[in-house]
């Protein structure tokens, strides 16, 4: 007997969703659990993401459930990535069956679409002032690099930079004059007091989001 199920992946640790529908009669699965289980046959109805609803408003009592989560349902877009997924795994497989890493250049994909865990690996030998470390749009660090500019030192005196990045380029140290006057008054010991913030996925005050 085959059955139509609907997946929601939700943030980690990853949860399976999936039953027969409507969800009211859902079965709640860990990944391992569905993919021993579940999969073996089943036909998928549709392939949802479920988040949180940031426009939420508490407003005390219960959390609404239904309103704190949105699904969004992904089927089309999981459809159109699927023929791309044996050509990748293909190309995964090579690469782990070499005896030496890939050779690529540290650059803006390792940040795409999350930061690469080998960064501080790749870049170990990298110069101080390498074109990379420069602040602020990394346009004008890609439009750089094309042009050869390894190092911030480098960088062409008419090029057009940012403030920020000029004073970085200049490599001096820079007080604005407003905060230089006031630095001068403080006197030791000196006392800090740092505040932390945090965003809370369920609001914890009645009017809250």
């Amino acid at each position: 007997m085959r059955r139509s199920a609907r997946l929601l992946w939700v943030a980690p640790p990853a949860l399976i969703v999936a039953g027969p529908l409507p969800a009211s009669a859902a079965v709640y699965l860990s990944a391992d659990e569905a993919a021993r289980e579940i999969f073996p046959g089943l036909t998928l109805a549709s392939v949802c993401l479920m988040h949180i609803n940031t426009g939420y408003l508490y407003r005390n009592g219960a959390i609404d459930l239904t309103e704190l989560f949105m699904i969004q349902d992904l089927s089309e877009a999981v459809a159109k990535r699927r023929t791309e997924v044996p050509g990748r795994l293909a190309q995964m497989s090579h690469m782990l069956l070499q005896t030496e890493a890939p050779s690529i250049k540290p650059d803006r994909h390792c940040h795409i679409p999350y930061d690469c865990p080998f960064w501080d690996h790749c870049t170990k030998d990298k110069p101080a002032r390498w074109i990379h470390y420069l602040p602020g749009s990394k346009q004008v660090v890609d439009q750089l690099t094309q042009q050869g500019v390894m190092t911030i030192d480098e960088i062409p005196a008419g090029t057009k930079l940012s403030v920020v990045q000029r004073r970085v380029k200049e490599n001096i140290e820079w007080v604005s004059p407003k905060l230089g006057p006031v630095l001068k008054t403080v006197q030791y010991p000196i006392h800090h007091l740092d505040f932390e913030t945090v965003m809370l996925p369920v609001p914890a005050l009645p009017l809250g989001s």
